[in-house]
């Protein structure tokens, strides 16, 4: 579960499965020969039965989510020798994306658009907000690990709290205006090899943010990603730290940031958050440093901002559920590895730790690196790199320690998609005033239909969970519309949902009251992960009252379309 603090999703709409190659998948480390992205023909009408990964990417101001497959042989076996990737794109709902098409949305989700202040013209130099770091998270192995089988985040479960309309940390409190000192020793962490960014207004370094959060007490300075021109992705402990009161009450960021010859710059300004929001569970387990290394897959938060950060219209894909096992992290550190406390940006890449790989993280929601991070770095991204030279997104630093030079946190996977998915399409737009419900998203009130063959339409909007509702194909009863069918005579009948915007999830059920229903079929796909709405066949018996029931998997919701 989540917790959310003003805002309501922008929920994007389903899409029938639209295949096309990718290209081939290599190392982290591989370099991008160009923006531009050639994709070789090959036959994606065979492909894996598992998607090698889910991305989602904001492109052009849209959000997209595909799934990554491994293409097979005639003979039926993963392709290993040119390893193509075929892409099946599943939001938003579109038409069928030729090798032309696919080609097309990579290129752009590559870097057109991207818009750069050179360091032959730098800006002013600011002075350097020198705010305590928050502390990393520790890992504590004698704590009783939380090992407990959570069910996946859903798309609605979150808190969001709206923040304070001040300017800005640095304008209100000039108190926190400090120059940068040395902290009197080298790095003490065992394998450091952090790297200066020497360019940070260079993709994907300018999406890096250094992220300034005020609470009631005190304020504390993080790191974050910007995944879109309105959304950053940073750890919760950023924006919540219960021994402080809570939620942070006013948060800025600011991208690229670097320092050169002792001064600070600040190449793309300032930006003052609009709201945050924080998964259900961190605000339990928030304010205290050290705790079960299995806690923190739950310490994942983002902030949405007031105004775009208008300097790039390119940001990195999150890849969920991805397999590499080097990554790089990037952010600012308050101690750097010459013992400075730095205002810039550090980098480092290193292999998935042997805990992580011994005990499964990755399953368990998050995972974690030999990786050198101090104080500061919290928030700041883990990403790998693919031979089209993307970088994609794969998890949040949370937790580290600065002795061993290992670090880990919230890992991108089937564990938080939904949630994060949610999150990733919000817009200062994004209507929070609640829905028209339909009233046939209350049982009683299903709506009643007649004869042996039709289409309907509605829309499982707003609908509320009630009580002794049923979970059709374990959807969770979220979000149900419901209609009624008597049945003309006996015989057998198919229904689907073909037509509506959403992932569907549709379930007959026979009885009078949700406390008799019993039930007589479900589908959630009709073709898992490619064709997302749903369809049913049972038979009907002549003069039996059927209950159909439409609900949306993971949360859903959208515009129904029932033949």
């Amino acid at each position: 579960m989540v917790r959310f603090i003003k805002l309501r999703e922008c929920i994007i709409s389903s899409v029938l499965g639209v295949v096309a190659l990718i290209g081939a998948m290599a190392g982290p480390n591989a370099l991008a020969a160009s923006n531009s992205v050639s994709l070789p023909d090959y036959d994606c009408s065979k492909i894996d039965t598992a998607p090698q990964r889910v991305v989602s990417q904001v492109i052009d101001g849209t959000a997209y989510v595909w799934r990554e497959y491994l293409a097979r042989t005639a003979e039926g076996a993963v392709d290993q020798t040119a390893a193509p990737i075929c892409l099946v794109r599943i939001k938003p709902f579109g038409a069928t994306l030729s090798q032309a098409d696919a080609q097309s949305l990579l290129s752009r989700g590559m870097g057109v658009g991207l818009v750069a202040a050179p360091y032959a013209n730098p800006p002013a130099p600011s002075p350097f907000v020198d705010v305590p770091a928050m502390p990393l998270q520790r890992k504590d192995n004698q704590a009783a690990p939380d090992r407990a089988i959570t069910p996946p985040l859903k798309s609605g479960d979150g808190i969001n709290r709206q923040l304070s309309p001040q300017s800005s940390i640095l304008n209100s409190r000039p108190d926190l205006l400090g120059s940068l000192t040395n902290a009197g020793s080298v790095s003490a962490i065992a394998n450091d090899t952090r790297q200066q960014v020497l360019d940070t207004t260079a993709f994907p370094f300018n999406t890096v943010v250094y992220l300034v959060s005020r609470f009631s007490t005190s304020a504390s300075r993080c790191s974050g990603v910007l995944v879109s021109a309105y959304v950053v992705m940073t750890a919760g402990h950023c924006v919540h730290d219960a021994s402080r009161g809570g939620f942070a009450t006013n948060v800025t960021i600011t991208p690229g940031q670097y320092q050169l010859y002792g001064q600070t710059y600040r190449p793309f300004g300032t930006i003052t958050a609009d709201s945050v929001a924080t998964t259900l569970a961190w605000p339990s387990f928030s304010g205290v440093e050290s705790q079960s290394v299995y806690n923190y897959k739950h310490d994942l938060a983002t902030v949405r901002l007031a105004s775009p950060a208008r300097f790039t219209a390119t940001f990195m894909p999150i890849s969920f559920d991805d397999l590499a096992t080097t990554a790089v992290s990037a952010g600012y550190p308050a101690v750097d590895p010459n013992g400075n406390n730095s205002a810039t940006q550090w980098t480092a890449s290193g292999p998935q730790s042997a805990d992580s790989i011994a005990a499964n993280y990755r399953k368990a929601g998050f995972s974690e690196y030999a990786l050198a991070v101090s104080p500061g770095n919290s928030g700041g991204p883990y990403w790998r790199q693919d031979s089209l030279g993307r970088r994609m997104l794969i998890g949040i630093t949370s937790y580290g320690d600065d002795t061993t030079g290992i670090s880990g946190g919230p890992y991108y996977g089937a564990y938080n998609m939904a949630l994060v998915n949610s999150w990733l399409g919000w817009t200062p737009s994004t209507p929070v005033a609640d829905p028209v419900v339909a009233s046939n998203t209350v049982f009683a009130k299903a709506q009643g239909i007649a004869g042996e063959s039709g289409q309907i339409t509605g829309s499982n909007d707003g609908a509320l969970i009630e009580a002794n509702a049923p979970t059709p194909d374990g959807s969770g009863g979220r979000h149900i519309a419901w209609w009624r069918w008597t049945a003309p005579r006996t015989g057998y009948v198919t229904m689907d949902t073909i037509g509506s915007n959403y992932d569907t999830v549709l379930g007959i059920y026979a009885g009078a009251t949700l406390a008799d229903l019993m039930p007589v079929v479900s589908n959630d796909d009709i073709d898992p992960g490619i064709v997302q709405q749903s369809r049913v066949s049972f038979l009907a018996r002549a003069g039996v009252s059927y209950a159909i029931a439409v609900d949306g998997f993971d949360g859903d919701q959208g515009a129904i379309v029932l033949n």
